[in-house]
């Protein structure tokens, strides 16, 4: 959850909400509706495909960090996949980066 209050999250709804028609809230406030309904009834239901990007692409930033896992995690029982190859790789040496 913290990644989905960074920079980049704050900036993909700032923009999608940018992108949503102004006549969709005026007909909303036409029809009555005070602005927290307009919000809840008409606003959030737009952003459910911009809130799963965000989620997907926090999931794969998430999934993909390797410092984090790498300093927190002393057990080789709870090493994520990336740090658990890193370390075969080390261990065998599968794979020469010198050349």
């Amino acid at each position: 959850m913290p990644g989905l209050t960074g920079a980049f999250g704050c900036f993909l709804l700032r923009q999608f909400i940018a992108t949503i028609p102004s006549e969709i809230i005026e007909s909303g406030l036409i029809d009555g509706a005070g602005h927290l309904k307009i919000v809840r009834a008409i606003v959030a239901p737009l952003l459910y495909p911009a809130l799963a990007t965000l989620g997907i692409f926090t999931f794969m930033g998430t999934w993909n960090n390797f410092f984090c896992p790498l300093v927190v995690t002393n057990s080789e029982d709870l090493r994520t996949v990336q740090i658990g190859l890193s370390f075969f790789q080390t261990q065998y040496g599968t794979a020469d980066w010198a050349r």
